[in-house]
């Protein structure tokens, strides 16, 4: 992936979390020499097929691929606790078209977990915890699942929430 000229949202979460213990490696895997090179056409290969088993078993027990595993957890939580019985209640999210669905879900999505009202000003946090309070009652959704994925909903997920919805009508 080419990072030169933009970075993604996702690497430029990475990035803030390095200080959390992630590390970002750039592994430039341009031949410079703009040659290919077959790796079986060597007799004694650069590598030993052993030490890539040991080194895929040590990553098994690796924390940044438990963590990567536990996010993977929680966002399935999010997509199959909230977006998918969002997305099955034809009575409140109403639409045509997938798409319209999708967008009435994730405005109201943004809606319950801002920070800020209108007027750009901070909401208290007893307002908040009541906005989500209304919001998993509207919706018939687990209230303590909310509040845990309330960080996921701070940044934009309008195309995520439309990728799951696609997902949905299937």
């Amino acid at each position: 992936m080419n990072f030169d000229e933009e970075l993604s949202k996702q690497l430029k979460a990475i990035k803030k979390s390095e200080k959390e213990g992630f590390k970002i490696i750039e592994i430039d895997v341009i031949d410079q020499e703009n040659r290919q090179v077959d790796l079986f056409e060597h007799e004694q290969p650069e590598f030993e097929l052993d030490n890539m088993v040991v080194e895929y078993e040590k990553s098994a027990n690796n924390p940044y691929v438990d963590g990567a595993n536990k996010r993977h957890e929680a966002t399935n939580i999010i997509k199959n606790d909230i977006i998918k019985p969002m997305f099955a209640n034809h009575s409140l999210i109403k639409g045509k078209t997938t798409q319209q669905r999708a967008n009435k879900i994730n405005d109201v999505i943004s809606e319950a977990f801002s920070n800020k009202d209108d007027d750009d000003q901070p909401y208290s946090q007893e307002d908040i915890n009541s906005r989500i309070a209304n919001f998993a009652k509207k919706y018939d959704l687990d209230l303590k699942i909310l509040k845990e994925s309330a960080h996921y909903f701070q940044d934009d997920k309008s195309e995520r929430i439309y990728k799951w919805c696609l997902e949905f009508s299937k």
